[in-house]
């Protein structure tokens, strides 16, 4: 289980180092690895309809701080959205237990030297109890952008492993620009259902069919 004591408080934006997270990084396995997660870092991605998902991973030593907090622009549309109706977090231990960190507060706090702000949404400072890998998982419930914050160590560059390439706009663009709206289902109407075609042309071709997502450029950040 995922028990431990209470640590100290870590702020998301300037002294965190930043991570970016796409559609690419859907879940904690094909996500960043922080590879010391007791170095501060501050993880940006937007999520869009409800289940939407995006994963990172983090090292943690046997009473490492463990971290983690989630926070969303101090903007419009996720400042006027209901707590149950923002992102929330799935945290797996590296025994295998899950818990489910919802939205609990409400607590403003900006960020001075890039003149955003933002509001905590979740907060949890522990120890790390087992030594290995933490998996996180931000899910949506709605179109939102989020900050996951985690560490407490500022002032020292931390490796991270398969890190996306960061948007042309930083972080800057990243908060400026609202999520996407949720797409809405297109009606269907009824069709008249063409002629068998069973055995012409299935499987032909090289590489029909395989469905495979092309492998992500591997990028590695060094202390």
């Amino acid at each position: 289980m995922i028990v431990g004591a209470l640590v100290a408080t870590a702020g998301p934006a300037s002294a965190h180092q930043p991570v970016f997270v796409t559609e690419a990084d859907p879940d904690p396995a094909r996500g960043p690895l922080l590879e010391d997660g007791s170095l501060s870092f501050a993880v940006y991605g937007v999520v869009g309809a409800p289940g939407d998902t995006r994963g990172v991973r983090t090292r943690l030593r046997v009473g490492d701080p463990l971290v983690v907090d989630l926070l969303v622009p101090a903007l419009a549309p996720e400042q006027g959205l209901p707590l149950e109706r923002l992102p929330f977090v799935v945290l797996r231990a590296p025994d295998g237990s899950e818990r489910r960190l919802l939205p609990d507060r409400r607590i403003r706090f900006d960020e001075p030297y890039s003149r955003t702000s933002y509001d905590r949404i979740v907060d949890l400072r522990e120890t790390a109890p087992t030594a290995g890998l933490y998996e996180i998982t931000v899910v949506s419930r709605g179109p939102a952008r989020f900050t996951l914050a985690t560490g407490v160590t500022e002032g020292v560059r931390g490796a991270v492993t398969d890190a996306e390439i960061p948007p042309s706009g930083g972080i800057a663009g990243w908060y400026a620009t609202p999520p996407p709206e949720a797409a809405t289902p297109t009606p269907t109407t009824a069709t008249t259902r063409p002629a068998s075609t069973r055995g012409k042309g299935k499987g032909k071709g090289k590489g029909a069919g395989t469905g495979k997502k092309a492998p992500k450029a591997r990028t590695t950040a060094t202390r």
